[in-house]
């Protein structure tokens, strides 16, 4: 039975936590979701996997490993993050260096590219864990 884009993006709501996410309604939410899996899944790999989504049915073309759902999960986070630290990134250029330093979003980008350099790491661990896998199961041919 092919997995479901909830089953994914139950994962990564399980890594987050983002207020602003609950006040979107269900369309939205799908909608915002499906954008970020478009380059999540672009950044996993999936066409090499064989893996393809199906936008209009919220599923993917088979069923997923809990490996590729935890990989996959990790890519939605670093795609989540990119842009929210973009966004204080831009406000810092508006700033000089002293104004910037003492306002309170200076703290949290900081954080914020300490998540994003988590996920990514965690993402390309996952990933290389999957081909670890995969290279066990057919003697190292892989």
């Amino acid at each position: 039975m092919p997995t479901t884009f909830e089953e994914v993006y139950n994962q990564f709501m399980s890594k987050i936590i983002d207020y602003d996410f609950l006040s979107l309604t269900s369309e939205e939410k799908i909608i915002l979701m499906d954008v970020k899996l478009k380059s999540a899944l672009a950044k996993f790999g999936a066409k090499k996997r064989d893996i393809e989504a199906d936008y209009t049915l919220q599923t993917f073309s088979k069923e997923l490993e809990d490996l590729e759902i935890e990989t996959i999960a990790y890519w939605l986070v670093y795609e989540w993050i990119t842009p929210k630290i973009n966004n204080v990134e831009m406000f810092e250029h508006r700033l000089n260096t002293k104004e910037f330093q003492g306002f309170s979003e200076a703290n949290h980008l900081k954080e914020m590219q300490q998540i994003k350099k988590d996920a990514e790491s965690e993402a390309f661990y996952w990933r290389n864990q999957i081909k670890n896998s995969a290279s066990e199961m057919f003697g190292g041919k892989i």
